[in-house]
């Protein structure tokens, strides 16, 4: 394969790092690469993609960026180090559920405390970031697991409604508006005004009181778990 050629199976092969530069290759590799040397290019390329995501953290590109960002801001003094009261600013403006719920709070305490350091650099800011989100999702699979066990759905049930929810996140925000529920709904029955007006009794019902305060109002899975729950009890297909 010569150059171009080259540069073209890597783009097939979706070998391009986050800025879209396509893999380092030797002057000798570009001039020309049978398929062993080849192989070898994109071997090279996804090994040095996995160091890059460990010392990352695990965090894709641009979920670090936005770190990054986050991380300048409440760097005052711009040394790259952020003090430890600035750290507890920084949980509190991208974990603010979490940074008020109880049963999360000692985690937190000790996430803070575990590091005699007054200051801490961006790396040690992501082993932090990553312990705070591997618990929080530890957390959220309980819920939701108890959830599913007190709304009385199987494990398939919940799996087919999981797959409905990420369908219709588009944007992949893991919340879903009163509309996207409306839409996904619509695709396996009409909704008439009646069904509107006891679905949004429904959603609002849902929502009220989970300490999620967005603007318009969202549910998560489990609220969307409860939602699907009230709609399956109502049984709107069978009225139509």
């Amino acid at each position: 394969l010569d150059c171009d050629q080259q540069n073209q199976a890597l783009m097939l092969l979706n070998c391009v790092d986050a800025m879209g530069r396509l893999p380092y290759r030797s002057a000798s590799e570009m001039e020309g690469a049978d398929l062993r040397v080849f192989l070898g290019i994109v071997e090279r390329f996804k090994k040095s993609c996995l160091i890059t995501f460990r010392q990352n953290q695990g965090f894709a590109f641009h979920e670090v960026e936005e770190l990054q960002q986050l991380f300048r801001r409440f760097d005052r003094d711009q040394d790259w180090r952020i003090w430890k009261p600035e750290l507890v600013q920084v949980i509190e403006v991208l974990f603010p559920q979490e940074a008020r719920c109880r049963e999360f709070r000692p985690f937190l305490v000790q996430i803070l405390q575990s590091d005699e350091e007054l200051s801490l650099g961006f790396s040690e800011f992501l082993v932090i970031m990553r312990k705070i989100v591997d618990q929080q999702e530890q957390i959220e699979f309980v819920r939701q697991r108890l959830a599913i066990e007190r709304l009385g759905f199987s494990p398939s049930e919940a799996n087919q409604f999981r797959e409905l929810f990420i369908l219709a996140d588009k944007e992949n925000t893991q919340r879903l508006t009163l509309d996207q529920i409306r839409q996904m709904l619509c695709k396996s029955f009409p909704l008439n005004d009646t069904h509107m007006d006891q679905l949004r009794t429904i959603f609002h019902h849902a929502i009220f009181g989970t300490g999620h305060h967005s603007l318009p109002p969202t549910a998560g899975f489990i609220e969307f778990l409860q939602i699907m729950s009230e709609v399956v009890q109502m049984d709107w297909c069978s009225k139509l």
